[in-house]
């Protein structure tokens, strides 16, 4: 009995050069892919240590007039606090 089925013949060279082709296309779009996650992920931080120097100045990474003036600022509320507090806590405690 004969196969009478029509036989096509593959061109297993061609073949493989559209498998590698294919694997090369996927290899760039994954590789941009990567470096858009990047990207992002590096305007994210930014935007974060913007908000975090805009909140308090004292978290920028250089200080400026800002950022002296709000530690100034925290220094001696901590040595008021300290200095009053044990004077006005016979006043504060309410018995």
């Amino acid at each position: 009995m004969t196969d009478s089925a029509p036989q096509y013949g593959v061109d297993e060279e061609a073949l493989g050069l559209a498998a590698q082709k294919s694997q090369e296309f996927v290899d760039e779009l994954l590789e941009k892919e990567k470096a858009r996650e990047s990207v992002q992920r590096e305007a994210d931080q930014e935007q974060d240590q913007q908000a975090a120097e805009l909140e308090d100045p004292r978290n920028a990474e250089t200080w400026g007039a800002k950022a002296l003036i709000k530690e100034g600022q925290s220094i001696l509320s901590q040595v008021v606090y300290k200095t009053l507090h044990p004077l006005l806590q016979p006043f504060l405690s309410v018995q």
